[in-house]
């Protein structure tokens, strides 16, 4: 017994090739595949992307489709992916020309909702989260690490100062950290050891550097994310570590003047770029970018 499923490659939060983040998107006909997580997990280390995005279709009407959504790496499954939804979100509205609003029913992440704009960027409505300093909850998150001296070791920076430190409140944000670094820090020529993060595993998940920067005319803000589940690294560009840094800084500086959007860049060697809109009653982030789509293909599934 075989079947088929359509497969894209789309490069997410950026509107070039060969930058971005990678991400794979998979239509699946089946529920008993969608369901089958063992299986998902087996074509995401086959296929060995950033993140595989998992579709299973639900319904549509005359301006909105819902889909289930699941994301896997080649490692493990990914408890909320910005990417991967940004990614999904393109090839849904590029093959539905009259569809305006996507609905996802992400299982532990709770709904998510894409949309298509006016300038024809993507937005995305995800979850955001406060953070809680370390120094409320004590630094110590594991017997024997200091957070201070594995954070400083890597960015093989001895003497690198860290403005504030804070852990996720809520959510599937409570395993990821964010770092503030002084202003201007020069994020992107920082040589990130990736090894030396995995020791907060598992207790946490996550690394998130970010700095104001005030240098660049372009941007209000640079960061760079690092998994430290063993064995995935860098993750070149992502939208849900961002709704817990755009929290962080718009509540730190204010509102921004004559911005209503937050502009930040992820510093990584593939670059991505998104804006990224804070609304603090509902505790979500509306997140605008762009995709490209790499390739695309027919998938084999044998039984």
């Amino acid at each position: 017994m075989s079947s088929s499923a359509n497969f894209y490659h789309v490069d997410a939060f950026t509107t070039q090739q060969f930058t971005g983040n990678p991400a794979g998107v998979l239509f699946l006909d089946s529920k008993d595949q969608f369901e089958d997580d063992d299986l998902l997990h087996k074509i995401a280390k086959e296929l060995n992307m950033p993140a595989t995005a998992f579709l299973f279709f639900k319904s549509s009407n005359d301006t909105s489709i819902t889909y289930e959504i699941k994301w896997f790496s080649a490692i493990r499954r990914i408890p909320i992916c910005g990417h991967g939804t940004l990614a999904a979100s393109h090839v849904i509205f590029q093959q539905n020309p009259g569809i305006h609003l996507i609905e996802y029913d992400a299982g532990p992440a709770g709904p998510l909702q894409a949309s298509r704009t006016v300038d024809d960027l993507v937005q995305l409505d995800f979850p955001a989260c406060h953070l809680v300093g370390m120094n409320e909850i004590g630094e110590t998150l594991k017997p024997d690490v200091d957070l201070n001296k594995i954070l400083a070791s890597a960015l093989n920076d001895e003497n690198v100062r860290f403005e504030y430190i804070g852990r996720g409140d809520r959510g599937g944000y409570i395993d990821m950290i964010v770092v503030e670094l002084p202003e201007n820090y020069p994020l992107e020529q920082a040589t990130i050891d990736c090894d030396v993060l995995t020791k907060l595993f598992p207790v946490i998940r996550g690394v998130s550097f970010t700095t104001w920067a005030s240098h660049d005319e372009n941007f209000h803000i640079h960061s760079r994310c690092i998994n430290s589940v063993p064995g995935l690294g860098e993750d070149y560009v992502t939208g849900s570590s961002h709704c817990m840094i755009a929290p962080h800084w718009l509540k730190k500086t204010g509102t921004l003047a004559g911005d209503r959007d937050l502009k930040a860049a992820q510093v990584s060697a593939r670059r991505g770029s998104m804006l990224i809109n804070w609304k603090e009653e509902e505790m979500r982030c509306l997140i605008r970018s762009s995709a490209v789509t790499f390739s695309t293909g027919t998938i084999a599934l044998h039984k």
